[in-house]
């Protein structure tokens, strides 16, 4: 139990970064009430077990192209309930979960977020590179739902950089419910090692110009979920990935995705029960490295899993 004292009580109408970060440093909890808070420079965190939760999902937009709230590379951290939005400014992230240099392990007191919301668009045109960078290690994540607009304000495909929902650097991360839709790039980009995802939704963009704009080094598309090339231990169970193109149709019918998912072929990845879905226009070519079946037209199909260099 946390007393409600060692909290700073924020209100949108009152406090900005400069009043929240003040209590940061004072040792303070964070608790988030209701509304929009446009911050001007970027909320950290650097007190280990600071908790910061948010109260009727109360939604940060960063304004000057910063980080919107970032943690340093320090235990027992709880970020839950509550949004950020892209702001007018590219950010190189919304969230920024340790620094780029992380390399600590904290397993018995790891950092956990939970019910955690990202937009790039939808409510206000905004851009990101990245909604939610995790860099430090045995982070756990419950709860993820990072969206590119796909209705509302900021649609367009020319509409901001927003090239990744997630990046995980950091190892022995680890995630339940990972929905994760629309950006231009790769969906979820994995470079940790020994990394989890249990249940994993996302719908690829809906509105890419064509293969010749939208493509990954001559690959058709980019695969919505990809675990780097360097990496030897990676896990996932329970994926559904879904196209439903629906721009221009002459166009759109024509545009395809090479692998829903892309993995290095080693003897530690594991990934089981993954489902391919498309929509009218264009379709998948194959679940997973070349293997499994395409989709298109409304068609859905499953592919049972992967093994290292095994079927």
């Amino acid at each position: 139990m946390i007393p409600i004292k060692t909290f700073h009580i924020a209100f949108p109408n009152k406090d900005n970064a400069t009043s929240i970060n003040q209590a940061l440093a004072d040792g303070k909890h964070i608790l988030f009430t209701p509304g929009i808070y446009e911050v001007d420079e970027t909320i950290t965190i650097t007190k280990p077990n600071t908790v910061i939760l948010g109260l009727g999902l109360p939604t940060l937009i960063p304004q000057n192209g910063d980080i919107a709230i970032a943690t340093h590379d320090i235990p027992g951290v709880k970020l839950a309930g509550f949004m950020v939005d892209a702001g007018p400014g590219l950010s190189p992230t919304l969230i920024q979960v340790g620094s780029e240099d992380a390399d600590a392990d904290y397993p018995d007191n790891p950092i956990s977020l939970h019910d955690i919301y990202c937009r790039v668009g939808g409510a206000v045109e905004g851009q990101a590179e990245s909604t939610l960078t995790i860099n430090s290690n045995y982070v756990i994540g419950d709860h993820f739902w990072l969206w590119r607009a796909d209705h509302g304000t900021g649609t367009e495909w020319k509409n901001g950089q927003n090239k990744h929902g997630l990046v995980v650097n950091g190892d022995h991360v680890s995630i339940y419910g990972l929905f994760n839709e629309h950006f231009q790039g790769h969906q979820t980009l994995w470079n940790g090692e020994h990394g989890r995802t249990y249940f994993y939704q996302s719908e690829i963009p809906y509105s890419p110009p064509s293969n010749a704009v939208w493509n990954d080094n001559g690959k058709p598309g980019y695969a919505s979920y990809k675990v780097a090339d360097s990496v030897k231990n990676h896990e996932a169970y329970g994926l559904g990935i879904y196209s439903f193109f629906k721009g221009e149709p002459t166009i759109s019918n024509k545009v395809r995705v090479e692998n829903a998912m892309e993995v290095p072929e080693h003897s530690g990845i594991v990934i089981e029960h993954i489902s391919t879905f498309s929509g009218t226009n264009g379709g998948i070519n194959h679940s997973i490295n070349g293997l499994g079946p395409s989709t298109d037209s409304l068609e859905l199909k499953h592919y049972h899993g992967f093994r290292g260099k095994k079927k």
